[in-house]
């Protein structure tokens, strides 16, 4: 089954909210913290599970200081980032392949 393009752009969003939150060394809580969201709802947008409102996109990129557009637009290169924040430390870990 195909991908419709509302699917196309939630997978990038979701991908993106990660890699960025990441980058940004913040946890899905303290980004909620932020916006005044709850962690779940972050780690519900990250694994797809919801589309965000126009004001979360926004929201989310003021914190992370990008314009909107970067969160919804497909780029291969966040999609295969081999770095990752390990939450317990808050330091970078190398991705471990399985």
């Amino acid at each position: 089954m195909a991908l419709s393009k509302n699917d196309d752009i939630r997978i990038a969003f979701s991908t993106n909210l990660k890699y960025y939150r990441i980058e940004n060394n913040l946890t899905q809580s303290e980004l909620a913290e932020k916006i005044n969201l709850t962690d779940k709802y972050i780690s519900d947008l990250e694994r797809n599970k919801f589309t965000p409102s126009l004001d979360t996109i926004n929201d989310i990129a003021t914190i992370f200081s990008i314009e909107p557009y970067l969160l919804i637009k497909y780029n291969e290169s966040h999609f295969n980032t081999p770095n990752r924040l390990d939450i317990k430390t808050g330091t970078r870990r190398k991705k471990i392949n399985d």
